[in-house]
């Protein structure tokens, strides 16, 4: 995400938040969580691996700040 940021592929970077954060009519909170574990499943997209997966965090929180940075 934050590569497609800093290219200007501000459409895509969109996309991918608007995916995470994105509940499609569900109550559950699953895809917030997904961001903090180490890999997902891409067919059922279920979490897998370290949870909280520190460099995943960190990411989002870069990524976070660098967007509303230049916004």
């Amino acid at each position: 995400m934050l590569t497609r940021f800093r290219f200007g592929q501000t459409n895509e970077c969109n996309i991918l938040l608007s995916n995470l954060l994105n509940h499609n009519g569900r109550n559950d909170k699953s895809n917030h969580d997904n961001i903090f574990y180490e890999w997902l499943n891409p067919q059922t997209l279920t979490g897998g691996g370290a949870y909280p997966f520190r460099t995943g965090i960190s990411a989002y929180r870069i990524a976070s700040f660098e967007i509303m940075s230049k916004v």
